[in-house]
Formats: structure tokens, sequence, C-alpha cells
């Protein structure tokens, strides 16, 4: 192998081979670019056996070529030229501290470096105390860098005891006032041990001793390749009714999650079997007397004085019994018994029902009796009714509200219309085919007809007509077929003006 630095100087001479596969009967010291892999390897004979050793731990990848000769090794800050580099040649880049191989891709020919940096992998934990659901908080384990993520372990409160959040390093475990049976510190250790044993968490394993009733945790670093932090899980007390659970890494700043212990709960840490003791005071019956301790009852109501209701009277809202004739059912409804009174017939002398004629005397919805008024003079009316749209030439029947007994003096119409009035429907369908000019036949039903010729004009008939309402019963309607003459279609406003006769 050539050794060559910057000034141009060199010595010695050993093969240096790049290819994929292994280069045949290679000597001590030879060195093999394994391409494929980009990764440096030498020819060591450690007086027992003779094998390829890598250079470098770090992996890479590459492909193609191959070359065996002895190669050229320049030290310089820049490319060397002279002589041309040749596939196997290495280079110390001077001002990388990087050492280089001439690399034949089979595409191209450029300088790959022999040792690939890698990125090192990151790690970094935190832990916290976090709000859960209900009567839960959570202690949470956060990973940065390479084991980036959340693990959450669930404290449970359960049978009266909840589990609050005080702040990001507190949980504190309180015992509700009164409630059932005792609950003993062995059962809370128990419970604890399920919740967490139950519970994700990643990287950390915990194991539950039941016969000394202990837990315990291992932290592991996640991710692969170049190791991680470890941490110790440790438990410490700083005051009587407080216990410590402590992170501790390797190295950087110890997390710790503090149990503090109140409203009747005691939390203490045993140092010699590393474990946290949780007593609870044994619940208390209430006593509505009592007026101090565990047992009072705090905010009573007031109880107000015996009541008596009173006997019900004309000025007086209070009870009443059920009498003759009245029940009343098991909702408090009072009801009269059907039957149990007739109504008798008013006279002069006794108060009582009446009927009305319905003519002369009437009676509404309401109850109210109204006596009508003396017959008056009947007066002349304009009685008017409106067609639907009618196209030039056609025929429609229209309905007018008037009288069942009229004298007829005049007809009016909006547009230019042939008008006859009927006695009823089926004397108008019976005259619907004859023609305009052609009289009709005498007993047929036709009370009168007439055409204008014009808009809005009027016919008067002189004398006037009498007029009736055939039907049976007999009824107001006063029938009538109008036959548009203009030139337009047009809804139609006929007018029929007349006096009311008889009834």
């Amino acid at each position: 192998m050539c050794i060559r630095d910057s000034s141009g100087s060199g010595g010695g001479s050993s093969s240096v081979t790049v290819s994929d596969t292994t280069p045949s009967n290679p000597s001590s010291g030879d060195l093999w670019y394994k391409s494929d892999e980009g990764q440096l390897k030498v020819w060591y004979q450690d007086g027992t056996s003779n094998q390829w050793v890598d250079t470098s731990n770090n992996a890479g990848g590459g492909g193609g070529g191959s070359s065996s000769s002895g190669a050229n090794v320049s030290v310089s800050d820049t490319p060397p030229t002279n002589p041309a580099p040749q596939s196997g040649d290495l280079w110390w880049k001077s001002n990388e501290g990087r050492l280089k191989i001439r690399y034949n891709d089979g595409d191209s020919n450029q300088w790959v470096d022999a040792f690939p940096i890698l990125d090192a992998p990151t790690y970094g934990y935190s832990i916290s105390a976090e709000q859960g659901t209900g009567t839960s908080s959570k202690f949470r384990l956060t990973g940065s860098g390479d084991v980036a993520g959340i693990d959450d372990i669930t404290f449970a409160g359960a049978d009266g005891i909840t589990v609050e959040r005080t702040d990001a390093n507190t949980l504190t475990f309180r015992q509700g006032a009164g409630g059932g049976g005792s609950y003993t510190d062995n059962d809370a250790k128990d419970a604890a041990s399920a919740m967490i044993l139950g519970g994700t968490h990643q990287n950390i394993s915990f194991t539950y001793d039941s016969t000394n009733r202990t837990l315990s945790a291992t932290a592991q670093a996640g991710g692969g390749g170049g190791g991680g932090t470890t941490y110790d899980l440790t438990g410490s007390n700083n005051t009587s009714n407080q216990a410590l659970l402590n992170l501790v890494p390797a190295s950087g700043t110890t997390d710790t999650i503090e149990f503090v212990g109140s409203n009747g709960t005691d939390i203490a840490w045993d140092s010699a079997n590393n474990k946290i003791t949780i007593n609870s005071t044994a619940p208390v019956q209430s006593d509505w007397n009592a007026t101090s301790g565990l047992a009072q009852i705090l905010n009573k109501p007031s109880i107000p004085s015996a009541y008596t209701l009173p006997t019900a009277s004309p000025s007086v809202l209070g009870g009443i019994k059920i009498g003759n004739n009245l029940t009343i059912d098991a909702n408090g409804v009072l009801s009269a018994n059907a039957g149990a009174y007739t109504l008798p017939t008013a006279s002069t002398t006794i108060l009582g029902g009446v009927k009305v004629d319905g003519t002369s005397i009437t009676i509404d919805g309401n109850g109210v009796i109204t006596a009508n008024a003396g017959s008056t003079s009947p007066s002349i009316t304009d009685l008017t009714g409106t067609t639907a749209s009618v196209a030039p030439g056609a025929t429609v029947d229209l309905n007018i509200s008037g009288y069942k007994g009229y004298v007829l003096y005049k007809i009016t119409s909006s547009v230019e219309a042939w008008i006859r009035i009927f006695v009823d429907d089926a004397s108008r369908q019976a005259d619907d085919t004859r023609s305009e000019g052609t009289d009709p036949i005498p007993g047929q039903g036709v009370i009168a007809e007439g055409r204008t010729s014009g808009s809005n004009q009027s016919i008067l008939v002189t004398p006037g007509v009498m007029g009736f309402n055939n039907d049976n019963p007999r009824t107001t309607a006063m029938y009538v077929s109008v036959v548009n003459r203009s030139n337009a279609s047009s809804a139609i406003d006929i007018t029929l003006t007349a006096l009311k006769i008889g009834e």
C-alpha cells in the first residue's frame, strides 16, 4: 500500500479490494471495502485464526464493481488528482478527519466515507401526575427523542376512596366521610396493585408480592442501539403522613410523585420493606344528634312544627270530607255521581230547565240565550259571485249565495257574457246544450237570462222576475251559468240585484 501525503511521499504496499464478495488469498493488513454494505474491513491474524474484521461497527450500503491492487493513500484537505485516483484508493480528508475510499458503483466514480456516520439515538423521560376521569388520576411517564410517547398508569378510587391530582407532582388519596363497611390496609394495597398491573405501561414492568404486599417497578430505556438512560424507582418521606415515589435516572433530574393522606387516611413509607402503607379510618355511622366528629350531619334541614289542616269554609282554605253522591280517587280527583240529580221543568213557581224553539229564541255554544227581534221589511240587495278564469266562448257554472225566494231586478257582468239563472242545478245541466238566441222550453227551470255587450254592463229586468230555490231541502243557492263572450280569458264577476221574499 502506498501512503501519500499532500507533499507527495510514500512507501510500502498492501492490497485494497473493492467488491461485494470476499477477496481471495488475502495477506495480513490487506483492506477490503465491502461495497454492498459500505463497510471497510481488514485481514487480521490474531495468532490463532485469520479473519476479516470491521474497521468500524457502523453499517451502511453500496454495491457493484471490484478492484484488487496496490492502493494510493493521500492526506490532504482537497481530493487528490495526481496520480489520478483509482478504485480502492484511500484519501484522509485532513480538514474533516474523515477516511474516504475511491468507489466505482458501475455508473460513476466517487469518494465515499469508509466509516459512515449514523445518527445516535436520543432518550429522555419525565414523570408527572395527570387528571383522570371520575374518582381516578394518572401517573404519567413521558418519553422524548427515540422513545417519544406517553405511558399512563391510572390510580382509580373505589369503595369511597377517590384519587385526586393535587398538582403535577402530587396525587392525593381521599377517604369519603361515612359509608359502609371497613376498608383495610391490605384491601388498599391489593386494589392499587390490580390497578397498576392491569394498566398499560411502556418500558416499565411491575411485580406485586402478594405475601408481603409490596410493588416493585423496573423502568427500562426504549429504542435500540447505543444504549439509553436507566432509572431506579425508590421511595422516601419527609413528613409523618406522606410518602414519595421517586424516579431516579442514571443522570439528570429526579421526578417525584407525592402521596399525601387526608380526611382520615394515613400514608406512611416503610423503608425497611420498600412499601407505602395506606390506612383509612373506619367508617362511622351518621348520627342526627351528633354535634361533632365524622358522625355529625352537616347542613341539616329545619323541621317545622306539626301542621293541622283546618276545616274548609267559604272563607277558609282547608280540608273537606266526602259526602253523599260524591267520590274521590287515589289521585285526589273529586267526582259527582251521575244520575244523582234530576233537573225539574221550569214553571212560574219552580226553578228548573227550559227548551228553546230555535226560531224566536236561540242558544249558542256557550249557552247564551237570545230572543230574535220582530220581522222587518226586506230591502233590495246586490248578491255577487266570481268565476274562475274562463276562456273565450267557454261555459262555467257559478253558485251565488242568495235567498230561498226572491224578485230579480238586474244582472251585471264584469266582461261581455251570456248569463242564465236556474231554480236548481239539474235544470242548469239540462239547459247546457241550448244555444244563445234559442228560447228555453217553458217549465224547464230557467228563471231569467241576458247578454251583456261590454265590460261592467248591467241588464235591467223589467218588470222584476220572481225566482226561488228548488232544492230539497230548500237552500239559499242561486244557480248561474256564464258563457265568456269576450276575446280574452278572464275571471268574471256576476252581480244579481234582488229582493228577498218569504221564507
